[in-house]
């Protein structure tokens, strides 16, 4: 009895998309199933940059096919800085650039329900399609991970800081953003542009720095570049380390636009606003992904609500591997992805060889 794929791959991000291209390099069939690049695509603010730089952005290729150099030659785009922040408007054609020459095919579908089965896995889409895998990688990223604290649930014109397009269309509101981090400045400045009225309201003062975590540039780039050695770390170690610096800085070219508005300390009335803007950041945990099976999620095992997984990215369910936000936090979209991304491509496919 053998299953339609040898490898389903489940989310079209980086972690999902290097994986494919490996795995093809690797002559491995599967099959990969997502919307290609969605939070770069659709949930990031058109006129904004990336906080990772050109060389830490690239998709993944074993063969470095996706250089950046190499697409600004092809494209004709003009970069004096290979060094700089990437802007979202260039980092979307350069998506598009690579996404012309893959020689696979992406399944744009979500999955609605995985399963065991004889064969492995049983894998049920949106758009009624069902086939099976002997392996499943759970590359899914950050969209069922939406964090809204309890206290702005009940206003009605709630709004979380991944939604940026419903952001943009916004025009002569009452706004207040909360949160103290680059999505909440970055919110602050679309809005303002945008003729609304707006307030800003954090627990904490906000720092102003050029990487996400408040640490010399030269010591961010060193950690991030470590993948092995920090995930032989115990997670609740990581957790606390990361835990003495801020995590939630703010480039300081956006700091005079944020400083120019009315700044809350206390949580304020929050009828008198028409949108609460809340830019609080996501919280992992593996009950969030509906699309599991009840009997797969009782069967991994978990720390602090992340799946515990082997070297090799397996969980406690053999055949099921997650690779990305839920089992590298610390490498999520504003910590220089591609890296993380690099690292867990390549053990998956030495596994599958």
């Amino acid at each position: 009895m053998l299953a339609d794929f040898p490898v389903a791959i489940i989310g079209a991000g980086p972690y999902g998309l290097a994986l494919a291209n490996y795995l093809t390099a690797s002559g491995i069939p599967f099959i990969i199933l997502g919307k290609p690049m969605e939070l770069w695509r659709n949930h990031t603010f058109d006129s904004m940059n990336l906080r990772s730089d050109y060389a830490t952005s690239e998709i993944e290729h074993p063969n470095h096919k996706y250089r950046f150099e190499r697409f600004c030659i092809e494209s004709g785009v003009l970069i004096t800085d290979l060094a700089g922040q990437l802007s979202v408007s260039i980092f979307r054609q350069y998506i598009d650039w690579c996404f012309a020459q893959f020689s696979f095919a992406v399944k744009q579908q979500y999955v609605s329900s995985i399963s065991t089965s004889a064969k492995g896995y049983q894998i049920e889409t949106d758009q009624a399609e069902s086939f099976t895998a002997q392996n499943v990688v759970l590359a899914t990223g950050i969209a069922h991970h939406l964090h809204t604290p309890t206290a702005f649930r009940s206003h009605t014109g709630i709004v979380h800081s991944y939604h940026t397009r419903e952001i943009q269309s916004l025009r002569d509101r009452k706004v207040l953003v909360v949160g103290s981090g680059q999505s909440a400045a970055e919110s602050i400045a679309v809005l303002l542009d945008n003729n609304n009225q707006v307030e800003w309201y954090t627990r904490t003062d906000p720092v102003y720095f050029s990487e996400p975590l408040n640490l010399p540039k030269w010591l961010f780039n060193q950690i991030v570049r470590l993948p092995r050695f920090i995930r032989s770390l115990n997670p609740a170690l990581i957790q606390r380390s990361l835990s003495l610096f801020s995590a939630t800085t703010i480039t300081p070219n956006l700091k005079s636009r944020v400083t120019t508005i009315p700044h809350h300390k206390n949580l304020p009335d929050l009828g008198s606003y028409d949108t609460i803007v809340t830019a609080t950041g996501f919280r992992y945990s593996l009950s969030d992904l509906p699309f599991l099976s009840k009997s797969i999620k009782s069967g991994i095992r978990q720390r602090f609500n992340y799946p515990v997984v082997s070297k090799r990215f397996e969980s406690s369910m053999p055949g099921l591997y997650f690779s990305g936000a839920i089992t590298e936090p610390f490498f999520g979209p504003p910590m220089k992805f591609m890296i993380g991304a690099r690292y867990s491509a390549a053990v998956l496919a030495r596994t599958f060889q």
